[in-house]
């Protein structure tokens, strides 16, 4: 994560530096505006109408012929609810599991979604790096994506 890091959330938790807290947000917003309009359609929709943040984490599923990853995921739609999220990247170059630190004290697994980036690469294929409360970030190189959405069956 370049912008929204675990340390930068650690900072949010206090009122110790709000001024790198406003850094870290308006670096975040600087590189969205910059980027977002060259990222392929698909991509730009799914930024548009998911909002990963606070999201849980269900599934992972890679396939090295298709070369795609998948991740199942609750996510709040805020004015419809809780829905189920499949979102399929497709073309995948590379796939990492990172664990840069100690995060968020939390029952077991992942934990909650936290922050998501988009970088696009000199190459043309994007990585989306997917930050969680444990520390844990999913960084995925790809070309491109789908989606799908269902009601939450909770």
């Amino acid at each position: 994560m370049k912008f929204l890091s675990m340390e930068w959330w650690r900072k949010c938790q206090t009122d110790e530096s709000i001024e790198d807290i406003y850094a870290g947000l308006e670096g975040a917003r600087a590189h969205d505006l910059a980027t977002h309009d060259r990222l392929p359609l698909m991509v730009q929709e799914f930024k548009n109408r998911v909002a990963l943040h606070d999201g849980l984490f269900h599934d992972l599923r890679t396939n090295v012929n298709d070369r795609t990853v998948e991740l199942t995921l609750t996510v709040n739609m805020c004015q419809s609810g809780h829905h189920r999220c499949v979102v399929t990247y497709d073309n995948v170059s590379a796939f990492e599991v990172r664990n840069p630190g100690e995060g968020f004290s939390i029952p077991a697994g992942l934990g909650s979604l936290g922050y998501d980036e988009y970088h696009l690469l000199e190459d043309a294929t994007i990585e989306h790096h997917i930050l969680f409360s444990s520390a844990v970030e999913l960084v995925v190189r790809f070309s491109d994506l789908s989606y799908t959405l269902s009601e939450w069956d909770g």
